[in-house]
């Protein structure tokens, strides 16, 4: 039997490299050919990075207040 008559697939990565299910011999795989895998960045991972820097944006206004606010002038 083939590696694809067990039920696995042998798949081509981004730079051409192929992208084996096989334990025996493992090609390396890269990030990019993960990102193939999986699927990129899209709409939702967009949403989900929006939504985490919202509260950062605000959380650094707030810290860099202090550099401001709470020093004290020598003025007399």
């Amino acid at each position: 039997m083939g590696d694809n008559e067990k039920g696995m697939e042998s798949k081509e990565g981004v730079d051409g490299s192929s992208i084996d299910n096989n334990n025996n011999n493992p090609a390396p795989v890269t990030f990019d050919d993960l990102l193939v895998i999986l699927g990129g960045f899209g709409r939702y991972q967009r949403w989900v990075y929006l939504f985490m820097f919202l509260p950062t944006v605000f959380s650094f206004m707030h810290k860099m207040a202090w550099v401001f606010i709470g020093a004290e002038v020598d003025y007399r």
